[in-house]
């Protein structure tokens, strides 16, 4: 015996044999789709059914097949493949089936019996909260950010969806706000963002590693897994890559859908707000332990107090690094304290004699090691002055165009070494570095502001009144 059980209302109970292959559409005519439809298959054995809970391209959001004695439910060809746990008797259901035709077969079983009273006419939005806000890029300008409504996204068959928790603020979210160059190519509107973490609350049928509950973070920067990079494991530098809040939608909404192969677990315990970070944490930790040559004793300089320039001091210091982090004037009223309440010497470089100080810090030799952070087109030539000869520059911020000469790096013998982005391991660095206290989010991250004021919080970050703003981004679903 098989049932269909509607929810809400009274359950509708249909006769099911052995050889019955069925259409469990369950949608009124006015092509209303109810939401938490359970398929009760206790008996059925190996044998089609045809599951996808769905109207046209329309599907019923939470709902489940209980299978015990199936391991795999197989449907016709022109549905997806369902598979059912039968350990845990239970799968959940992507929202939208693959369909090539109408599902609503003349005859069904079903159509008969489907009730008409508005008991059972729940609409899929009304009962599973199918819509959320998402902050938006609207305009090729400065600021037009606004808050649109957005319908809940549908995983694919290899994606997960994810309740976004908490979200960070990235100095290229703030290049979005002000619309800088490198960001033309964005197709307007956009949600933005891309640091963040969330739960996943339902995944695609195609998914293996994930399952709804756990809490995971992405890695943004989607290479193809098919050109000469990504067949090298340079994914980071992918030749076709997209960024997730720019190439597509991010992480500033309720919701957001990721394919498997970019997510990656957070353990348990972590605070969310800090697992938010684990992304810019890796750019600083593949900058530091994959890129750079720094050794315990080495006299380490960090350009620039942002997020990322704090982040890299932090797991500089941890690789044993004597560390020195360096500003500008607008970053004497939050950053630079920021860096003293770490622990960091720091020097002003508009208002500081460089020299002496370099001088006193390092015996006048220089640092061994430079990292460039600022992303300003003075960086790499205000690191020239600063590493020693035959030390490293590592170069993470962007900085544009520069011009500067060039021989006396070759005569110093000065390795200039660049760092892009970050890939699996330095998340796996990252999240062991957080857990050890190594990386201190505690301090470093800001949650005064919220995605319903946003530009508050990115004209504080630009005026460098703050470093890491984190968001709180349940109040998109609200």
């Amino acid at each position: 015996m098989g049932r269909l059980r509607f929810v809400p209302g009274e359950d509708e109970a249909f006769p099911v044999d052995a050889d019955t292959q069925f259409n469990d559409v369950i949608a009124d005519p006015k092509g209303r789709v109810f939401g938490g439809a359970m398929l009760e298959a206790d008996e059925l054995g190996d044998r089609y059914l045809t599951t996808a809970l769905t109207d046209g391209d329309r599907s019923a959001e939470g709902a489940l097949i209980r299978a015990p004695e199936v391991g795999v439910a197989r449907v016709p060809e022109f549905h997806s493949q369902i598979v059912v746990d039968s350990a845990a008797a239970f799968s959940r259901l992507g929202r939208r089936a693959e369909t090539r035709r109408p599902l609503r077969a003349a005859g069904s079983p079903f159509d008969a019996a489907r009730p008409d009273d508005e008991s059972h006419r729940t609409m899929l939005a009304d009962d599973r909260n199918e819509r959320m806000r998402g902050l938006t890029k609207v305009s090729r300008s400065r600021g037009a950010m606004e808050l649109v409504d957005l319908e809940r996204p549908s995983p694919g068959p290899d994606e997960a969806l994810i309740e976004v928790d908490y979200a960070g603020l990235c100095g290229s979210d703030a290049g979005i706000y002000e619309f800088e160059s490198a960001f033309e190519r964005m197709e307007l509107p956009t949600v933005i963002g891309h640091e963040y973490t969330g739960q996943v609350v339902e995944t695609g049928p195609d998914v293996t590693r994930f399952a709804v509950g756990d809490r995971v973070v992405e890695r943004p920067i989607r290479g193809c897994g098919h050109c000469y990079q990504c067949q090298l494991g340079e994914e980071n530098v992918c030749q076709n890559a997209v960024i997730t809040g720019v190439d597509h939608d991010g992480a500033y909404e309720g919701y957001v859908a990721v394919p498997e192969t970019a997510l990656h677990s957070v353990p348990e315990g972590m605070d969310p707000r800090h697992a938010a970070l684990v992304e810019p944490t890796s750019i600083g930790a593949r900058a530091v332990i994959e890129n750079s040559r720094v050794r315990p004793g080495d006299r380490v300089f960090v350009a620039g107090p942002g997020p990322i320039g704090l982040l890299t001091a932090q797991i500089a210091r941890s690789q044993g690094g004597e560390v020195v982090v360096a500003g500008v004037g607008s970053d004497t009223a939050y950053r630079l304290p920021l860096a003293d309440e770490f622990g960091f010497q720091t020097v002003n470089v508009e208002a500081d004699d460089l020299d002496s100080r370099r001088d006193e810090l390092t015996d006048g030799v220089g640092y061994d090691v430079v990292f460039d952070t600022t992303g300003h087109p003075s960086g790499l030539t205000s690191a020239v002055e600063e590493v020693r000869k035959g030390g490293q520059i590592v170069l993470v911020g962007q900085t544009g165009e520069t011009t500067m000469p060039y021989s006396p790096l070759v005569r110093a013998e000065i390795d200039l070494q660049c760092s892009y982005a970050s890939m699996f391991e330095d998340f796996e660095r990252s999240l062991r570095l957080i857990a050890s206290g190594d990386v201190d989010h505690a301090t470093f991250l800001d949650d005064r502001f919220s995605l319903l004021e946003a530009d508050e919080a990115f004209e504080a970050f630009l005026a460098g009144e703050t470093c890491k703003p984190v968001f709180d981004v349940s109040v998109l679903r609200d």
